[in-house]
């Protein structure tokens, strides 16, 4: 009797097409910016010692996706002055935002990340610690 092709359980926020005959280690799996990193490098750490930024342990987006992502908050913070000095509407406004991919949802899509996270890293409520130092890793 051949042998049917079943469909794995894709996880969250991974890839988008079907996996056929898969084994559980087969699943795809988000990987943190940290495994896999060369363990003679230096970290960034805070001022307590604790690592920040993708230098964390479960950090999802690198430091250069940050970097990326404020820059995309600066222009939609500046759409957003200009749109409230011509004296627009919120709906205009979001609709504004949304033509011009800059809503937190069409960002978080593009940064494969939850809106929320794109909300808290532009509020400074993440990623608002600079690097104090630099130190190896414990091993």
């Amino acid at each position: 009797m051949p042998k049917l092709a079943k469909k794995c359980p894709k996880p969250r926020g991974a890839f988008n097409w079907p996996i056929l005959d898969c084994e559980p280690s087969d699943i795809p799996v988000r990987v943190p910016v940290v495994q896999g990193a060369n363990p003679l490098r230096y970290v960034k750490t805070n001022e307590a010692g604790r690592r920040v930024g993708e230098d964390h342990p479960r950090a999802v987006l690198s430091d250069h996706d940050v970097e990326l992502l404020w820059g995309f908050l600066e222009e939609r913070a500046a759409l957003i002055a200009r749109l409230r000095r011509a004296g627009a509407p919120q709906a205009r406004i979001e609709a504004e935002l949304t033509q011009a991919g800059l809503s937190y949802r069409l960002l978080a899509a593009k940064f494969d990340v939850h809106k929320q996270t794109v909300a808290k890293i532009a509020n400074g409520d993440r990623r608002g610690q600079a690097a104090f130092r630099r130190r190896k890793p414990y091993p």
